[in-house]
């Protein structure tokens, strides 16, 4: 599929088709015809290219020296005579003798022998066969002489065999070395190089036995099915360290609505809230603590008295910016809060017990009307473990807020406030 165009190639569709189909691509039977099929270096049954020319002939004269190697002159084939035919033509016509071409160089070297266990270690023992001659060739190390007909021993893994000298014979005695030996498997070349296509297709297609991929497809399938199915999680565990991090300040504040975020000693913070009755109003709770948010908060619940209403006219407010105020119309300035609060300052006595009532407040020791506005006076059991959030924009070592006590240790209002961006809303 060309990425840019979008558009898939006649390979890809029949790729995507076989997939889907839990099919898969498979040996073409075309090539297997011709060229024939093979499963191992010792299994090749030709194809007519082989069996219908004279290449029948000289494949089948490879077989046979294979068969025959030997060091006996009179009733066995020398090493050096069949590694002649079988790179007969090579470096002029090597499709006339089903030879490799000169380009075709398989790689498989010696690395390191072990004395302890005689092992050799090598590129790869995949194309090896028990007792089959092999020869090395280049600098000799660790026991193995360039030029010698070995057999192979025992195939110990994917990269590891013994040797001996000859066939079944006890295991060649080696010593620790390391360097690099070209191996040369006669067992390799016995079936002529189109025996090697043949089992390099086998090679490519075979799984679990088959010479097609729908057994791996099914694998696929079923790996890719799980895959999806938990990536999902897995991922949701990877990310959770650091998911929405800074959105929620802790645990506390999730488990009480943030309340915990306002007084952590939640027993007495309680216990004063209950006892300031309808004071405060969760709707205009944005702007608590201004002396207009009281004075609305008077009049919602019929405790408008007519000593406030005198002590507010007295305090220099117009009927017209009082009733601008109450109806929501305005937004106080700061020298209207003040006068606001400058009247209730004068409300004491019976006249703030006749506001109280109806407000339902239980606070004890209030002495005037002000005081509903006084954390100190509004809660007198939980004011000194009051806090205010500043909210952690700088990357500090904290999530979304870092709580502070409005007030220090000595009753006065905390020092750091005056150094870090709060907002009057947020108090408490």
């Amino acid at each position: 599929m060309t990425a840019a165009s979008g558009k898939q190639s006649p390979l890809g569709i029949n790729t995507l088709s076989g997939l889907l189909q839990n099919t898969g691509l498979n040996i073409n039977a075309n090539f297997t015809t011709y060229v024939g099929s093979s499963s191992n270096v010792n299994n090749y049954t030709s194809g007519t290219i082989v069996s219908s020319t004279l290449l029948a002939k000289i494949t089948q004269a490879k077989q046979l020296a294979f068969a025959k190697l030997g060091t006996n002159p009179s009733t066995e084939v020398n090493v050096s005579v069949y590694t002649n035919l079988v790179n007969c033509g090579s470096s002029l016509i090597p499709s006339l003798a089903n030879s490799d071409p000169s380009t075709y160089s398989p790689v498989n070297n010696a690395t390191s022998t072990n004395g302890t266990t005689e092992v050799i270690t090598c590129t790869s023992t995949s194309n090896f066969l028990l007792n089959n001659p092999v020869i090395f060739s280049g600098t000799s190390f660790g026991g193995i002489t360039s030029g010698t007909i070995y057999y192979v021993k025992t195939i110990e893994s994917s990269t590891e065999f013994t040797i001996s000298t000859t066939p079944s014979g006890s295991t060649h005695n080696l010593s620790t070395a390391t360097g690099t030996l070209a191996i040369f498997n006669t067992a390799f070349y016995q079936n002529g190089f189109l025996a090697k296509v043949a089992l390099q297709a086998y090679n490519e297609f075979n799984y679990n036995g088959s010479t097609s991929y729908s057994d791996f497809l099914q694998s696929f399938l079923t790996c890719y099915s799980y895959l999806k199915q938990n990536n999902s999680t897995i991922a949701t565990m990877s990310n959770a360290p650091s998911f929405m991090d800074g959105t929620y300040s802790n645990m506390n504040d999730l488990i009480t609505s943030d309340i915990a975020g306002v007084n952590l000693a939640l027993l007495d913070f309680g216990q004063d809230l209950i006892n300031t009755g309808k004071i405060i109003n969760l709707g205009t709770i944005q702007d608590f603590g201004t002396p207009s948010n009281l004075l609305k908060t008077l009049q919602t619940n019929n405790a408008l008295t007519k000593s406030v209403s005198l002590a507010l006219l007295m305090s220099d407010l117009t009927t017209s910016e009082l009733g601008l105020i109450l109806g929501n119309l305005t937004v106080p300035n700061p020298e209207q809060e003040r006068k606001i609060y400058e009247a209730f300052k004068i409300i004491v006595g019976d006249d703030l017990k006749e506001i109280l009532v109806p407000l339902n407040v239980n606070t004890v020791g209030l002495e005037s009307l002000a005081d509903l506005l006084d954390v100190k006076k509004l809660f007198p059991t939980s004011w000194p473990s009051m806090t205010v959030p500043a909210y952690n924009v700088n990357g500090a070592p904290a999530n979304s807020k870092i709580y502070y006590p409005i007030f220090a240790p000595t009753g006065g209002v905390n020092s750091q406030l005056t150094a870090i961006p709060v907002n009057i809303a947020d108090c408490g």
